[in-house]
């Protein structure tokens, strides 16, 4: 399956640390001024603080930001063609763990990425849910479908200790009046979790490249409802 994503979304999990809302300040001043960083207050003029507490770093339209607080670090960004995309992606990805490193951000548990594309044809979604109610809701106005597949890796399987695994959720969301659209969310679970971001295994690097293979492997089927619609 082609990459062809409209939006693409990083995030990484570790336990709770009631310490990073205190240091925030810093990191946000790192994330805009430093010069290995990737970003700058001309990419995120926008500085907020959402209700939990996190530091939020907007782009004028609100479609890229950068936040991080006391569970995780998410990097959301648009993306016109996702193979020029790519080095832009991995320049990211190391500067996240340049900043988890410096401001020793420690015990990560998950890695995660989403890919976001178009939802083109609603007509086949809709003619599933036509079959699911026996005829009586032939075209509905709002849905939301989710499921989700546990998926094991060589290391939960074959190494003593070791319970790693990944997961996948897939999110339909339609809406008549809005852009409806198709999550995948691929997630890999450290278990147990892993102290430094420098030892986990997959890197960030590798997970994402994991990510991208998954998603042209595994996720052929998808190609249906993100073309164009049929008839």
């Amino acid at each position: 399956m082609s990459i062809n994503v409209k939006n693409i979304v990083f995030g990484i999990k570790y336990v709770r640390s009631f310490r990073v809302p205190d240091i925030a300040g810093e990191i946000v001043d790192d994330v805009l001024r430093e010069k290995k960083s990737p970003f700058d207050d001309k990419y995120f003029p926008r500085v907020a603080q959402n209700e939990h507490g996190a530091r939020v770093l907007y782009s004028d339209d609100h479609s890229d930001r950068f936040s991080i607080g006391r569970d995780d670090i998410v990097v959301s960004l648009t993306i016109d063609d996702f193979e020029k995309a790519t080095k832009k992606i991995n320049r990211i990805l190391e500067y996240i763990v340049h900043i988890i490193t410096k401001y020793e951000i420690k015990r990560i548990q998950r890695f995660g990425v989403i890919f976001r594309y178009e939802l083109k044809d609603k007509k086949a979604i809709h003619k599933k849910i036509k079959e699911l109610s026996g005829s009586q809701i032939a075209d509905p106005n709002d849905l939301i479908i989710r499921f989700s597949k546990k998926l094991r890796t060589l290391k939960g399987y074959a190494v003593r200790g070791k319970d790693d695994y990944r997961n996948s959720i897939y999110t339909f969301e339609i809406s008549n009046s809005d852009e409806s659209y198709v999550d995948v969310d691929y997630q890999y679970y450290f278990g147990p979790i892993v102290e430094d971001v420098r030892e986990t295994k997959p890197s960030l690097s590798e997970f994402f490249e994991s990510a991208k293979t998954f998603m042209r492997q595994e996720c052929s089927w998808l190609e249906k409802y993100t073309t164009k619609e049929n008839g």
